[in-house]
């Protein structure tokens, strides 16, 4: 399956029009990078999360940025043993905090 990711910024974008300022491929890492209307914060989303939980992917990304992020600079939503791991942190850098599981 291809993945789209400005499809799939589109979806998730309906709703919380404004919210996201903008998106990029890092196709290196295999991934999404969203950067939020609030100063210094993005969300990195694997594509595996984009191609196999789409639809409850969208559903906990605009909950949580819609709610915000807090003090929270980076979230990483990734996919861990069919679950979707939302986790503070760069997906770069080894140490992170696990914030919600589903």
């Amino acid at each position: 399956m291809t993945v789209s990711y400005g499809k799939f910024v589109g979806e998730l974008s309906k709703g919380i029009k404004g919210l996201i300022l903008a998106y990029d491929m890092d196709k290196a890492n295999g991934r999404c990078v969203l950067y939020l209307k609030t100063t210094n914060q993005k969300i990195f989303i694997e594509k595996a999360v984009i191609q196999q939980a789409r639809t409850e992917a969208i559903s906990i990304l605009r909950a949580k940025i819609v709610e915000g992020l807090g003090d929270i600079a980076v979230l990483t939503l990734k996919l861990q043993d069919d679950s979707l791991i939302l986790e503070d942190g760069n997906p770069d850098v080894k140490s992170s905090t696990r914030v919600r599981t589903q």
